[in-house]
């Protein structure tokens, strides 16, 4: 890799679903890459969103007056609110146990590159399988996301305190109040 040129976000979002923790020194060091991690996690809500939409296809909300469109901005608007509470309780957390993390955008990137596996949320709608591409693509951003926090802050096993915490509330607790009225 060049020295002097940063990478492109698609190198990063490979090498972070790859769970390469080198990647994590252009977060800490350069703040003029977080929007390679806004377009990480809105390339993971479109997917998600577009899985849902066809899911919802098969599931009849008519009856409830739902269009699939609410479906998808209300599925873009979970993995969002989810990014950044993840980043928050990630922030909240390491700050006692880690180095250096006082910083919430330095959370915010890290956590935002690591949502890179949620393009395999694109095919949630698949009949049968979907939820299978949902599983997976949700345990790997674990994962990913633990990973990166576990780096970033030099905070090794005590990572994974944050990194579950965070993917329940992002996982399970903001979907649920958000989609749980329609999809639950």
């Amino acid at each position: 890799m060049n020295k002097k040129k940063t990478p492109n976000f698609m190198y990063f979002a490979i090498k972070s679903a790859l769970l390469d923790k080198n990647i994590y020194k252009h977060f800490i060091q350069k703040e003029e890459v977080s929007i390679y991690s806004l377009i990480i996690v809105t390339i993971s809500a479109l997917s998600a969103s577009i899985g849902l939409q066809y899911r919802s296809r098969a599931i009849d909300l008519s009856e409830l007056g739902i269009n699939g469109y609410v479906i998808m901005m209300m599925t873009a608007s979970s993995i969002f609110v989810g990014w950044m509470l993840w980043a928050y309780v990630s922030k909240v957390l390491c700050s006692y146990w880690g180095d250096q993390n006082d910083d919430f955008r330095l959370s915010i990137r890290t956590v935002g590159i690591a949502y890179s596996p949620g393009i395999l949320m694109l095919f949630t709608g698949i009949p049968f399988i979907g939820p299978v591409f949902m599983l997976i693509a949700s345990i790997w951003i674990l994962i990913s996301v633990t990973v990166a926090i576990s780096v970033v802050n030099k905070i090794g096993f005590k990572s994974l305190i944050p990194g579950i915490l965070g993917w329940i509330m992002s996982w399970i607790l903001v979907p649920w109040f958000i989609l749980g009225q329609y999809i639950f």
